[in-house]
């Protein structure tokens, strides 16, 4: 079945986590400084009469050409009619101007990782995550079926920082819903692995074949939490089952 459509809550809690991914990234990356004090200067000079949203957008719009699934509505809620040099997508409608631009205007840079994937989940609503143990069940050549959004936030967390891991080519989100999908887009950012990462829905059609065409062909890691709905827990199991995965891990959120 098709992914719900956006709502005004997933709208603001997309723009939410972006921001908070943005600013995070521009205290990491010299190249991604587009909201330092010189960021705003330039914009200032440039046209003090152009609306905060326009910024906004170009901001996003700015980082998702490296990492769509952060940065684009797109990918995030699977949306009609985005590319992978053009992943806006159409069909979100934005919340209201007043809400974002008292966003925009109260930002604060996470003060680390952490906080960051903090103020990710935040955005979101959803309790933090970070298993320790988890972590020590991944190394390269270790790729992931995940499903449900406290997995994911496991994961991301579990591979931020380990430059021997690439969560874009070893983690296969299979997720209906664009938290999930969010997530994983921001931890391949964080981790500066750019591109598409792999992502299914539950649709039956979008399963062992869709997951060979985005370049998976073994799994040796199933990572569920209780809140994947039914058809993403019994895609994730079908997916499972279907590279003979022995390994499985249900994890708690929080």
């Amino acid at each position: 079945m098709p992914p719900p459509a956006a709502t005004k809550d997933d709208a603001l809690a997309f723009y939410k986590a972006s921001l908070a991914a943005a600013l995070f990234l521009g205290q990491t990356a010299p190249e991604h400084r587009l909201l330092d004090t010189e960021a705003d200067a330039a914009w200032k000079a440039y046209g003090d009469d152009l609306p905060v949203m326009v910024r906004f957008d170009l901001v996003l719009k700015n980082l998702a050409m490296l990492y769509p699934a952060a940065f684009a509505p797109g990918p995030v809620f699977d949306l009609p009619g985005w590319y992978d040099d053009d992943p806006w997508g159409v069909g979100l409608s934005r919340p209201p101007k007043e809400e974002l631009e008292a966003l925009w205007r109260n930002r604060k840079a996470p003060a680390d990782a952490d906080a960051a994937f903090t103020a990710v989940a935040a955005a979101w609503t959803l309790a933090p995550a970070k298993n320790a143990t988890f972590a020590t069940k991944l190394s390269p050549k270790t790729n992931l079926i995940v499903a449900g959004a406290a997995a994911m936030l496991h994961t991301g967390a579990a591979f931020q920082g380990r430059d021997n891991l690439d969560i874009r080519m070893q983690v296969l989100l299979v997720s209906d819903r664009p938290a999930p999908r969010h997530v994983l887009g921001i931890s391949c950012a964080f981790g500066r692995r750019a591109g598409i990462p792999k992502m299914v829905t539950s649709a039956p059609k979008q399963s062992a074949a869709k997951a060979s065409d985005l370049g998976l062909s073994t799994a040796s890691l199933l990572a569920v939490s209780k809140d994947a709905t039914d058809q993403e827990r019994q895609a994730a199991l079908a997916l499972a089952d279907h590279f003979h995965v022995t390994e499985r891990v249900e994890l708690e959120a929080g």
